[in-house]
């Protein structure tokens, strides 16, 4: 007869992040087939959305099997405090990013969403805070000429 305690468990809320993102990968990878493809040489214009799809699939599996098979240290339920905190973060971005420029949108993001952990580290969020932003500008504003200000006075 076989031990009750050695059945295999599931972490439920990892197996449903993990189908989250692969149905995410292929809703990307059905989005990117309507575009060209191309090869390695010449990409067309779905080669990278078609790369991320099948890179966001992959990990989705890989969340699926090593992480949703290994039961949960503890069952403390929905972390509604990180999903209040991230989507605050995310929101506050959205809404501030036209008006107040990509740095302060994105140290409201950063600040708002490290409200999600369980000790708050001022010090430690504004450091992250401004490299992002620094990396936001280089990569965003300067590198790609992404039409937004880095603050709104300029």
């Amino acid at each position: 007869m076989a031990n009750p305690s050695k059945r295999l468990a599931f972490n439920l809320p990892d197996l449903l992040g993990g189908l989250a993102i692969i149905a995410i990968g292929l809703y990307v990878i059905w989005e990117a087939s309507g575009y060209s493809i191309g090869s390695l040489r010449r990409m067309g214009a779905g080669f990278f959305p078609l790369v991320l799809g099948v890179l966001a699939c992959a990990l989705g599996l890989a969340i699926l099997l090593f992480e949703g098979r290994r039961p949960r240290a503890s069952s403390a339920g929905l972390p509604l405090k990180g999903l209040v905190a991230v989507s605050a973060g995310v929101l506050g971005f959205a809404l501030t990013v036209d008006r107040l420029g990509v740095v302060p949108a994105t140290f409201l993001l950063v600040l708002l969403s490290s409200l999600a952990e369980t000790t708050f580290r001022p010090v430690s969020a504004l450091l992250t805070a401004a490299v992002l932003s620094a990396i936001a500008v280089l990569v965003f504003l300067m590198g790609l000429g992404m039409p937004l200000q880095a603050f709104w006075w300029r």
